[in-house]
């Protein structure tokens, strides 16, 4: 009998283990997905700099006429702040200075109180060896002596190869422009560079030219970064102007045409009963 009541237990439990079990139904998803918003879209205040700037052109070999006009952009709106700083101040620092005194004097200057103030860093420098550290006078060191006894050249000869190889090419954009200009390859960028040329010879008869390059400097560095911070009200004024010129352009234009017209007619008119009579 126990054997049997085995036998029969095995037997159910292998019918269950051989039945497909009811399929589990998935997990409801209690949390809800919240809706998408669209990204908001913050105003620029300031416009892009223009398309040519010094990143545009990683290195000068690239294409050194890109690479001058994105560093000069650069410059000019003040792109890194302290660059543009302190390229600002040389300059006028320079035109201020040679209003006053000449290269020779300046010159000069810069070599006496150069001197002058080594001179003195180097002596107190020995004194203070000679009293606190005890030294003899033989032993006295120079603070730049390992820059006198150097024999490495102050002017490596790589160097000055490639500062020449860069000035030529620094040249050759530039010649390269100028000759763009003279020869009309762009006859709207030509005018403005007449009209440019012309109004400096015309300034340079009243005004000294070192006010000129004042003047120019300082609109050089301010006009630039004013007309890209209010780009969008000075467009808008332009155009606003540009469009009512163009109309006047086109009355005036009606007008003198009709004009030439009527004295034209006169003309040939009189010219007729002139011969009329003749004949």
């Amino acid at each position: 009998m126990t054997d049997i009541a085995k036998q029969a237990t095995a037997d159910v439990t292998s019918t269950l283990a051989d039945k497909p079990s009811a399929p589990v139904a998935a997990p409801i998803n209690t949390t809800q997905t919240a809706p998408t918003k669209d990204p908001q879209v913050v105003p620029q205040v300031l416009p892009p700099l223009p398309h040519v700037t010094a990143n545009n052109v990683h290195k000068f070999d690239d294409d050194p006429t890109l690479y001058i006009k994105g560093w000069i952009l650069s410059l000019l709106y003040w792109e890194k702040p302290v660059r543009s700083g302190a390229f600002f101040v040389s300059l006028i620092s320079v035109l201020i200075l040679t209003q006053y005194y000449s290269l020779l004097q300046m010159s000069a200057a810069a070599f006496t109180l150069l001197t002058g103030l080594n001179w003195v860093y180097v002596n107190t420098h020995k004194q203070g060896q000679r009293v606190f550290g005890g030294k003899p006078v033989d032993a006295l060191t120079n603070p730049h002596q390992s820059r006198l006894t150097s024999k490495d050249s102050y002017i490596p000869k790589q160097k000055v190869l490639r500062t020449g190889e860069l000035t030529v090419d620094v040249v050759e954009a530039v010649v390269q422009e100028l000759t763009k200009l003279i020869l009309i390859q762009d006859s709207l960028r030509s005018a403005w560079a007449v009209g440019i040329a012309y109004s400096v010879w015309t300034l340079a008869t009243y005004i000294s030219t070192k006010y000129l390059v004042g003047l120019f400097i300082v609109g050089s560095f301010s006009l630039p970064k004013l007309y890209q911070q209010n780009q969008q009200v000075i467009d808008k004024q332009v155009a606003h102007y540009t469009q009512h010129g163009k109309e006047l352009f086109k009355t005036y234009s009606t007008q003198a045409s009709v004009k030439a017209k009527e004295v034209y007619g006169q003309a040939i008119t009189t010219i007729t009963k002139k011969t009329k009579k003749a004949d």
